[in-house]
């Protein structure tokens, strides 16, 4: 088994042919300006007669939807000066909700806004759902806009590449899911609130911005547990006091990686009700950028180790970690084999030739001492 370039291509394309009836997809086309080629020319319409497998590109333009909702595996892919305003009251935003078992949805390359309440919300999701390379609006003034997430009741939701800002916030809620190289700044609630929820931070910074009613530090948790590594959690001197990175209660296991940094001007970083686990950790991490994509695996240095990539598949349950990725053989590709080096493996590949839209997950596997399985994170190429 070759580790090549065009031999990791060929790999991919052999999966993509064994899956190619469950993931045969239609190319829609939105552009606002109604140019050649296009098909819809507003979120909602194209959202509704999309499918799951299908790709919406969006080409660059100002879009202004009241809501807009789908339950189907599709993606929706910015090219470019795209950005998307929901200028409803109430729920509004665009919800993605009741996603089945080995599905995909993924959002990426564009600026999203609402100013009444989260611009995404993913409810009741067993599939997958990947939020990619995203940021807030700036109002006339100047003012941020609202960028936020909720998620509720979903198996596995991935940010990546998202840039919270201005009081809104990543909201958890009896979920599991992964936020790497990302940007949470909050004002007077935290930017990241778990509640009953599994998730892991990887390669972000999550900080306070100055407000003279500064009510909480940055992350707030409420039970379930929260992985930080390779990021920096910072709180920061309000007006009148200053609170703790991290604020928990109901007894979050909280566990930090040496390369994590989590401070507070005065007074412990953690705060609350809590259990933390100081250890090396293992965890994945992703970038695309020019048509390749770089995988930045970390674990315990001279690990053995093995990554593959798949479809979206429904989370396999394991006594050493949670596995993400289809077991099924003729449903995956061995990306890379080899041993960790200083703690960490930086492995890059192709992307550029893959279909647009096409949302694979990877994982890795470490022999360490016991079998560890990293996190997975979902590709989103373009």
């Amino acid at each position: 088994m070759t580790n090549s370039l065009p031999g990791i291509l060929a790999r991919i394309g052999l999966l993509l042919t064994c899956a190619a009836p469950a993931y045969s997809q239609t190319i829609w086309i939105l552009d606002k300006a109604a140019g050649p080629g296009h098909d819809f020319t507003t979120f909602q319409a194209a959202v509704a007669a999309a499918t799951t497998g299908d790709t919406i590109l969006v080409r660059a333009g100002a879009y202004t939807e009241t809501a807009v909702s789908t339950d189907q595996g599709i993606s929706i892919v910015g090219l470019g000066g795209v950005s998307l305003s929901f200028n409803s009251l109430g729920s509004g935003g665009l919800t993605v909700h009741d996603l089945p078992e080995d599905t995909a949805f993924a959002l990426r390359g564009m600026r999203l806004s609402h100013l009444f309440g989260p611009a995404v919300r993913t409810v009741d999701c067993r599939g997958l759902v990947v939020f990619d390379d995203l940021e807030g609006t700036l109002g006339g003034l100047g003012i941020p806009e609202g960028l936020g997430f909720s998620i509720e009741n979903c198996q596995q939701a991935h940010l990546h590449g998202v840039f919270v800002r201005g009081g809104s916030r990543v909201t958890f809620t009896d979920s599991s899911g992964v936020v790497t190289y990302s940007a949470l700044e909050g004002q007077i609630s935290a930017s990241l609130a778990i509640d009953n929820s599994d998730v892991l931070v990887d390669h972000c910074t999550i900080s306070s911005e100055p407000h003279p009613f500064q009510f909480i530090g940055p992350v707030m948790t409420d039970g379930g547990r929260l992985t930080v590594t390779r990021s920096s959690i910072q709180s920061i001197m309000g007006a009148l006091q200053t609170h703790p990175a991290i604020t928990a209660n109901n007894g979050t296991v909280i566990r930090v990686d040496p390369t994590a940094s989590i401070t507070a001007p005065t007074g412990p970083p953690i705060g609350g009700s809590f259990v933390q686990q100081n250890a090396e950790l293992v965890s994945l991490a992703q970038t695309t950028s020019g048509g390749v994509t770089t995988l930045d695996l970390q674990g315990r240095s001279g690990a053995v180790f093995a990554t593959v990539a798949s479809f979206a598949t429904a989370v396999t349950r394991l006594p050493w970690g949670d596995v993400w990725v289809n077991l099924d053989p003729q449903k995956q590709v061995v990306l890379d084999v080899g041993v960790l080096n200083q703690r960490q493996h930086l492995r890059t590949i192709p992307s550029a030739a893959l279909p647009a839209g096409l949302v694979l997950v990877v994982q890795s596997a470490i022999l360490d001492g016991h079998l560890s399985i990293s996190n997975a994170v979902g590709l989103v190429t373009n």
